[in-house]
């Protein structure tokens, strides 16, 4: 039992560090690429994901949305020490056809 518990605290420490990772590259994949306008999917109230890229954050000037509604939003501030990005809400680009959600919300038919 203890070897198993010291295992899943060491995936556990490895999965974070590899969200960390992943995390970084997109701030960098943003710095690269000069963006400025993004689009997003709203996961739920002001959590989002990048189309382009798997970055999630939150973005505090966004109004309501549906989830799985498409905005667009203004990279205004990464930081690469923090791993942290800040961005303000510009429009909402469409919202989720009900019809076709079938993941519960997530805009991905």
């Amino acid at each position: 039992m203890a070897a198993l518990r010291d295992f899943e605290l060491t995936y556990a420490e490895y999965a974070e560090f590899q969200r960390g990772m992943e995390r970084y590259w997109c701030l960098r994949w943003l710095r690269q690429h000069g963006r400025g306008e993004v689009e997003a999917i709203v996961l739920r109230e002001n959590v989002v994901r990048l189309t382009e890229i798997p970055l999630v954050f939150r973005v505090p000037s966004m109004p309501l949305q549906m989830q799985g509604s498409r905005v667009k939003l203004f990279v205004e501030h990464t930081d690469l020490l923090d791993v942290e990005v800040e961005a303000r809400f510009v429009q909402t680009l469409s919202e989720p056809d009900p019809d076709t959600v079938t993941d519960g919300g997530f805009g991905f038919a």
